[in-house]
């Protein structure tokens, strides 16, 4: 077909044995309008796995196949139909370093340690000797010397930290390249809680009204001043004068900086300065504050 154009797209580089391919045909002809029900034959150069060897246009002028990365080396894949062949190179790896454990973004309390393990493959078969190399962006990392792969590829090394945050972990092999692994490192011991109200004066409400309301945040550290994250705090009323209410049953759990918050909101009834005090607990720690009810309800 004069002008047709029929184009392949999807990977250029996969691991052998590692995670299939998708690939997508485009046909269109010289408008540029897709071309539907036109088909296709669809072979590897090595003989790598295809869902399908001979697929057909939707009305999008599109059609897909999978690709299988079983054999290693440079792959052509060969699309042919409408008169045309259309090639995509894929270059199949048989080198294979990965991080095995833990998982991506794991949670790690402070102060604890963690093994991150890595194997490194060459056609599936594990390469002993390899010496590799470990950093951490927070905290340090240790890995018994020389730190090299065993019989199976595979070497540990394990990190520890005193302090939460974000933390990136990195392996190098010389020659071979770097993996890398995002973690998290949480503290877990509630030391201190700190209670703010915002504002710390309300207006009462009117009966069967809850517009008025104020903001009671806890921060909830641990003995080295590190955010506590997800950790449950309980809010309580010690004093009340003005028979109001805690929201959420006064119960909230603490994100990522170790801030926790609920509402609290006033009833009809104003109070003296500091006639409300909120006590927060996390753990066996505790913090207070005072609200002040105060004004013309609102109605």
């Amino acid at each position: 077909m004069t002008d047709t154009k029929v184009t392949v797209s999807g990977n250029s580089s996969l691991k052998q044995g590692g995670l299939t391919g998708l690939y997508t045909i485009r046909a269109v002809d010289a408008a540029n309008a897709a071309i539907s029900g036109a088909t296709f034959t669809v072979a590897s150069t090595l003989s790598n796995g295809l869902s399908v060897t001979q697929v057909q246009t939707d009305a999008a002028g599109n059609a897909s196949f999978s690709y299988t990365p079983t054999n290693a080396g440079e792959d052509t894949i060969t699309v042919s139909g409408l008169g045309l062949v259309t090639t995509n190179t894929v270059s199949v790896s048989n080198v294979d370093f990965t991080v095995v454990s833990p998982a991506n973004n794991t949670t790690v309390t402070v102060g604890s340690t963690k093994d991150i393990t890595v194997r490194y493959l060459i056609g599936g078969a594990g390469q002993a000797g390899q010496i590799a190399t470990f950093t951490s962006t927070r905290g340090t990392i240790t890995c018994v010397a020389p730190c090299t792969t065993d019989a199976n590829g595979q070497v540990t090394a394990t990190v520890t930290s005193t302090t939460a945050g974000p933390a990136t972990v990195q392996a190098e092999i010389s020659g071979v390249g770097s993996v890398s692994l995002p973690i998290q490192f949480v503290a877990a011991s509630p030391s201190s809680v700190v209670v703010q109200a915002s504002p710390s004066t309300v207006q009462p409400n009117s009966a069967g009204n809850t517009s008025n309301q104020t903001t009671i945040e806890a921060v909830v550290r641990d003995a080295n001043q590190n955010a506590v994250a997800n950790t449950t705090v309980n809010f309580t009323l010690l004093s009340d004068l003005s028979n109001g209410s805690l929201s959420a049953g006064g119960v909230a759990k603490t994100d990522i900086n170790g801030r926790a918050k609920i509402q609290f909101i006033p009833s009809e009834n104003s109070t003296s300065k500091n006639g409300v005090v909120v006590q927060a607990t996390a753990g066996s720690a505790t913090g207070q504050t005072s609200i002040t009810v105060s004004g013309q309800a609102l109605t």
